[in-house]
């Protein structure tokens, strides 16, 4: 540092009095319009930037507060009686007439005559066995049985021709020209011609039973649908051997599966606690995931009387009573349960919208719903409802089947909010 400087900061003095000296002026005080106005815009420079860091402070909070966690329900077109349902449950499509088409005796496949899909009326031929043995032995014992009777013709006439015998000689004993050990002899000769005839006659009954028998088994050969239906599966191939059923290990046991598939039944798991609202002849619905666009109706035609322990369920069977062919077994189905067992069909098939009766908000004066957006965001939609029975609302005007909404908004809920879903 300089001498120079020094000397200049040495100089510098702080000028400290006791009390500090006011100067009133008797004139009017001079306005300071420029400090004033810098004042002011100081001001509200302040309040803006502190109003904008509570906008960004409650704009963040908002992003990142906890959203609500709402329960979503959809839209859905229904049929009055759907909505009025007493209760639904989960079944599948069964039919009332299926079969694994087995065979009798064990044979090799010769033929197979239907392919899957392909309908069949009762008796019409399905496949053929392997049968160039059981035709040879038919033709031997078709050949004994011919060969019995020829062998029981004959001894018909030896029959006939002792008995005459024996009858000359009874005469001939009277008058004395033979002796008894002749008519003795005759009469024995009858009885071993009477034998011989019977057992011919035996003979012939066991060779009949020995032909049916045959015939029989290449009856069995041949295979034949037992009822109309239509054919689900083709289980065997030419060149395979099937066995009956309880033998099936040794190799196929059956060589198709058919079903008649104009009478089905729905089998439904029903939870033991709601068993007591149904009852024998109850009318019900039911749909078929497969066939989207149509409503099966039927009625309850048993009640098993078996319950599942491990589920807490028992298996109710609903008859169907306007199939189409359609329905195939093993189709997952919706079974629904009515109330009014003798409804028409008309309020069956009035199809509207519905939706649940607790996602409908009405506030000052205005019925509304929060639709669910994909964003995960909710938007309120003026709606027009009507109440139905049950849980549901009739939508009469407002939104259409399929859309999102919310099940018990909070009362809180606000135009595009951001919600969680279960």
């Amino acid at each position: 540092m300089t001498r120079a400087l020094r000397d200049d900061l040495a100089s510098l003095r702080i000028e400290r009095r006791d009390k500090p000296s006011i100067v009133r002026s008797s004139g009017p005080r001079p306005r300071r319009a420029g400090r004033n106005w810098a004042s002011t815009l100081s001001t509200f420079a302040t309040i803006a930037f502190v109003a904008g860091l509570g906008i960004i402070g409650y704009e963040q909070y908002d992003r990142y507060k906890p959203a609500p966690l709402v329960v979503i329900a959809q839209s859905q077109r229904m049929s009055k009686a759907e909505a009025e349902m007493v209760l639904s449950a989960k079944g599948y499509v069964k039919a009332r007439d299926q079969a694994l088409i087995g065979v009798k005796a064990s044979g090799r496949v010769e033929q197979v005559l239907v392919d899957e899909g392909q309908k069949v009326k009762k008796g019409d031929m399905i496949a053929v066995l392997e049968h160039g043995d059981i035709e040879a032995v038919l033709d031997a014992r078709r050949a004994t049985l011919e060969r019995t009777r020829a062998q029981i013709r004959e001894a018909e006439a030896t029959l006939l021709e002792k008995e005459h015998r024996a009858e000359r000689a009874r005469k001939l004993l009277d008058s004395r020209h033979i002796s008894a050990e002749d008519l003795d002899r005759d009469l024995t000769e009858l009885e071993v011609a009477r034998a011989k005839l019977f057992a011919l006659e035996a003979d012939l009954k066991l060779v009949e039973a020995q032909i049916r028998e045959s015939q029989e088994s290449l009856n069995n050969m041949f295979i034949h649908a037992p009822f109309d239906g239509v054919v689900l599966s083709k289980d065997a191939d030419v060149g395979e051997t099937i066995t009956p059923g309880s033998l099936a290990d040794a190799g196929r046991g059956s060589v198709a599966t058919i079903a008649d598939l104009d009478r089905v039944d729905i089998e439904a798991d029903v939870t033991e606690g709601l068993l007591g609202k149904l009852s024998i002849g109850q009318a019900a619905e039911a749909t078929v995931d497969a066939v989207p666009d149509r409503r099966y109706h039927g009625k309850i035609s048993k009640v098993v009387p078996l319950g599942d322990r491990t589920r807490g369920t028992v298996k109710v069977k609903v008859a169907i009573e306007d199939c189409d062919g359609r329905l195939f077994p093993d189709l997952v189905s919706t079974v629904y349960f009515l109330p009014d067992r003798n409804k028409s069909r008309s309020q069956s098939d009035d199809f509207m919208i519905y939706i649940p009766k607790s996602a409908v908000v009405s506030r000052g004066g205005e019925t509304f719903v929060w639709v669910y957006r994909d964003e995960g965001t909710v938007t309120k939609r003026f709606v027009e409802v009507e109440p139905a029975k049950g849980d549901s609302a009739r939508v009469l005007k407002g939104i259409d089947a399929g859309v999102s909404i919310v099940v018990d908004p909070p009362a809180t809920l606000k135009e595009n909010d951001r919600v969680r879903t279960q």
